[in-house]
């Protein structure tokens, strides 16, 4: 419903709607440039600079007449009192710098924190004295939103029902004299993530349940989710954030049943399993030594899930490349490990033909054991073609981001055919150099001529070397072999 006395025009609301637009607009942000002069001396001391007003002008500078690619990224900057008032070298203000580039000004209007009576060490936030008027002349001197700090923390019996009523009737106030005077207002009110508190507690204070909104209990733990306002409490100018939903009451039955799907991992079960507060270790990625008792365990309750149900399988893919490289300690275990039922699809890689076992004395195709090889479908391969290899020096071209004629696109290709793929993708950034050296907007046949001569390939490489092998300071070509254990 609407308000029966609305406090703003037509007009009013369509000025502030589109300053709020432009300040989302897609793929935009803020930057928070506010700098107070106790902030401003945080960064300049550490570096032996002096916080003069002065000092904090020229950093200030620095940041606004950065390189123009910041534009398409910033929606909105935030000024301080002194930021506004404050010019660049040549004399132009600093908001009509920001303004030019087409970025929104905003102002933060608020004047810190003070303590609350009557509460454990809460506060609220000053700056309503006088605000209206401030307001008007920001405006009039450029800025076309504002913002506002409000500071909740959480403990054991806070926010007390005080400070939260306190602090959203100075966001609410706020905001309504923010918008008769034409600025949109951001309204922050800031959950403090300090203190000894858990995420359960967090989350019961951030989702603070008020008359008006949707939630929904879990009755097996007791967690509460909200899922929005209900649109009997929808008002026009209430102060709420943007990511605030309204949504319809609920009818009939109030007790569901609701089917919740999670996709996990079991090494994520295992490493949640394996210590207190194991689910950290997911965050942080110190998974240590999972012993295998729990890994049993927890494969056991996996499949009783299975089973009974509750929980669906869904196998993975483990990829391993030059497995060749892999020793009969690491074979076997591959081995027993595809026997079991929660094993992942195993794909390994190899370039080798008949080679030794690494670690052994035995020969054995690709390198791998013959039982092994005998579980294993091979999917067979063969050199590519010409018009493959052409297609695929195109599509890593378009990734270099390099234009070649199509005569070098024939040469190239052809440079591939007789020496590598490897070798020929390698020629297209250094030919997009030389091109791009000589001014040019598109890689020519001498282009590459040139990098080839400058760039060896394998085989060339082998026959400069047996040419030169005598003018080398060592020289075992007689009794060189490659030892691949």
């Amino acid at each position: 419903m609407t308000h029966q006395y609305p406090a703003l025009t037509a007009e009013q609301k369509k000025e502030l709607q589109d300053i709020a637009q432009r300040i989302v607009a897609p793929g935009k942000g803020i930057l928070a440039a506010d700098e107070s002069t106790g902030s401003m001396a945080k960064r300049l001391n550490p570096i032996g600079v002096e916080n003069t007003e002065e000092n904090r002008r020229r950093y200030r500078q620095l940041l606004f007449t950065a390189d123009e690619r910041i534009d398409s990224c910033i929606g909105g900057v935030i000024f301080f009192h002194e930021t506004l008032y404050q010019k660049t070298d040549d004399g132009t203000n600093f908001a009509q710098l920001i303004k030019d580039r087409g970025i929104v000004v905003g102002i933060k209007v608020d004047k810190g924190v003070v303590p609350l009576a009557g509460t454990n060490g809460e506060t609220t936030t000053q700056g309503l004295d006088g605000l209206s008027e401030r307001c008007a002349q920001y405006k009039k001197d450029g800025a076309d939103f504002a913002k506002w700090r409000c500071v909740l923390k959480i403990s054991e019996t806070t926010p007390s029902q005080l400070a939260i009523m306190e602090n959203a009737n100075v966001l609410a106030r706020y905001a309504s004299i923010c918008q008769q005077n034409g600025i949109v207002p951001i309204v922050e009110p800031e959950i403090l993530p300090d203190g000894d508190h858990d995420l359960k507690r967090c989350q019961y204070v951030t989702e603070k349940v008020q008359a008006g909104d949707v939630i929904t209990i879990d009755k097996a733990t007791g967690k509460i989710s909200k899922l929005g306002r209900s649109f009997t409490r929808a008002r026009d100018y209430d102060a709420m954030g943007a990511q605030t939903q309204f949504v319809q009451c609920p009818e009939g039955e109030l007790q569901k049943r609701k089917e919740v799907v999670h996709t996990v991992s079991l090494h994520e079960i295992d490493v949640i399993n394996s210590r207190t507060q194991g689910f950290l270790a997911l965050f942080s990625g110190d998974t240590g030594e999972i012993k295998s008792e729990v890994r049993e365990q927890i494969n056991a309750k996996v499949c009783e899930w299975r089973e009974e149900g509750k929980a669906e399988i869904i196998p993975g893919v483990l990829f391993i490349d030059e497995v060749h490289m892999l020793d009969m300690e690491c074979f076997s275990f591959l081995n027993r490990a595809l026997e079991s039922d929660l094993s992942p699809v195993l794909i390994m890689a190899t370039n080798r033909g008949i080679t030794r076992i690494r670690g052994t004395n035995y020969q054995s195709p690709h390198g791998i054991p013959i039982d092994l090889l005998d579980r294993l479908l091979i999917i067979a391969t063969s050199p590519y073609t010409e018009r493959e290899l052409k297609q695929i020096l195109k599509i890593r071209c378009e990734e270099e981001d390099v234009e070649l004629s199509e005569e070098a696109h024939m040469v190239l290709t052809r440079i591939g055919m007789e020496t590598s793929l490897r070798y020929a993708i390698q020629l297209i950034s250094t030919a997009g150099l030389v091109c791009r050296k000589r001014k040019g907007t598109e890689v020519q046949v001498e282009d590459i001529k040139r990098v080839y001569s400058l760039f060896l390939d394998e085989a060339r490489s082998s026959q400069y070397m047996k040419e030169y092998q005598d003018s080398f300071l060592f020289n075992e070509t007689q009794t060189a072999s490659m030892d691949t254990s």
